[in-house]
């Protein structure tokens, strides 16, 4: 549906805002479920009679759904913050990709503070299985995510929509 069709109804911007981060919650919802599943399906298939603990393996699927949700919202924000979006590859790419090099440069150097800016360091994933627990990083994805929405709905909200013709 474009814009004008959209903004044309007698629905209000907050409640488009609300539908479009419900269908991409929908759909990283499923893509977990199937991961979930999966995980614990081939856990049990291939760990041989072994015991091992759900505390970690919770905790490193749980880092997933943060993870994922970081990209989502910062990526919404980053599309309401350009003024046209013809193609969001090159964006997205960016934002994956540089968040991955923050990461690396950030390890090479030492760098605690590059680490605070990724994501990639929140979910360390040797960290989580040796102490069975997050990093107090995490608080740093969750606090990126909650600005990224209140943001996006202020952004959305004022946003002047052209129209296609």
């Amino acid at each position: 549906m474009t814009a004008d069709f959209l903004l044309a109804k007698p629905v209000g911007r907050t409640k488009i805002l609300t539908s479009k981060f419900l269908a991409a919650l929908t759909g990283l919802t499923i893509t977990n479920l199937v991961i979930w599943l999966s995980s614990f399906v081939f856990i049990n298939l291939y760990r041989d009679g072994r015991t091992f603990e759900i505390k970690p393996l919770l905790l490193l699927l749980g880092s997933i759904v943060v993870f994922q949700l970081f990209f989502l919202t910062v990526g919404m924000l980053i599309s309401l913050l350009v003024r046209r979006v013809r193609n969001v590859t090159p964006y997205s790419m960016a934002l994956g990709f540089g968040m991955y090099v923050l990461s690396a440069f950030g390890s090479m150097l030492g760098d605690d503070n590059l680490e605070m800016i990724t994501p990639f360091k929140h979910f360390e994933p040797n960290q989580i299985i040796t102490n069975a627990a997050y990093d107090p990083l995490l608080f740093v994805s969750v606090a990126v995510i909650l600005i990224s929405i209140a943001g996006s709905y202020v952004l959305y909200i004022r946003r002047d929509i052209h129209s296609v013709v």
